[in-house]
């Protein structure tokens, strides 16, 4: 039902709110902004994340030493979030790492999957390897929409696989911020 009223444009929020769970980089700009424009709009969030930040999350485990294995090792304890915080969908940031290990958990829950595409993981990391590539494809194929920033972007993932829906939602910057640009900056790092 939740599906095919996010399929339809239909508002799906009214008197109880839409519970996220949100597997991204909690030591993210982005993903900071993502949940405290959703909280803005009364949704509840959990966060779960392999990287340590400053705002609320739980902390996936790392398992190994080899750092791509951690996202395919932390789908045991993604089930168990799915389970314990029953989600209405869930929402993966960056198609071959959450993407991919949101996929594998939802495999038996089938919630409404979200990933959000955000350009090296679409035009750099499926040309590493014929894993990299095959990790990227199935996140994609499995994901009920792609939000990409680009329609660029979204024209490159349906070059890697088809998908049925997506939507483009450009991610700039704030108006408020404007105000605080300087044309003396000195970039010391990226």
């Amino acid at each position: 039902m939740l599906l095919s009223q996010i399929r339809s444009g239909e508002t799906v929020l009214n008197e109880t709110k839409l519970k996220i769970l949100i597997l991204a980089d909690a030591a993210s700009f982005h993903t900071e902004r993502y949940i405290e424009e959703l909280n803005r709009q009364g949704c509840i969030i959990r966060l779960l994340s392999l990287e340590k930040g400053t705002m609320p999350f739980t902390a996936l485990k790392r398992r190994g030493s080899i750092k791509s294995l951690h996202y395919y090792f932390s789908v045991k304890q993604i089930k168990k979030e799915i389970e314990d915080f029953k989600p209405d969908l869930i929402s993966a940031h960056f198609a071959s790492g959450y993407g991919f290990t949101a996929a594998l958990a939802n495999k038996n829950y089938n919630l409404p999957l979200i990933v959000n595409v955000w350009g090296s993981d679409i035009l750099i990391v499926p040309h590493k390897s014929f894993l990299h590539r095959r990790k990227t494809r199935y996140a994609l194929s499995n994901a009920d929409y792609v939000i990409g920033d680009s329609n660029y972007l979204l024209t490159e993932v349906k070059k890697l696989t088809p998908i049925e829906q997506s939507m483009t939602v450009p991610w700039g910057i704030e108006q408020k911020h404007l105000s605080l640009h300087k044309n003396n900056y000195h970039l010391s790092r990226p």
